[in-house]
């Protein structure tokens, strides 16, 4: 996020220019784990372990799509990857 240059006359240095959309978002990543660390731990001090329970439920539904369609593109490049090799070999 902060760049160093020596001198504008450096030819080894390019010129960089400002990233506002990429520092926002790396700021709202790192608030949202801040807040979320803060709320687990006062949930966690308030309810106990059970606390965590629906914390973690709600983490896996919200991943879950994500790894649904991570295998589901993985088995299709594994299947058509089989299928051109038997095409190959066939010929």
């Amino acid at each position: 996020m902060l760049y160093y240059r020596r001198s504008k006359q450096s030819p080894k240095l390019p010129d960089i220019a400002r990233q506002p959309p990429e520092k926002c978002a790396c700021c709202c990543c790192w608030a949202a784990f801040l807040c979320g660390g803060v709320v687990g731990a006062w949930g966690y001090h308030r309810l106990g372990y059970h606390f965590t329970l629906p914390v973690a439920a709600l983490l896996f539904w919200f991943g879950a799509g994500s790894v649904g369609y991570d295998a589901k593109t993985a088995l299709a490049h594994l299947l058509a990857a089989e299928k051109t090799a038997q095409t190959v070999g066939a010929a």
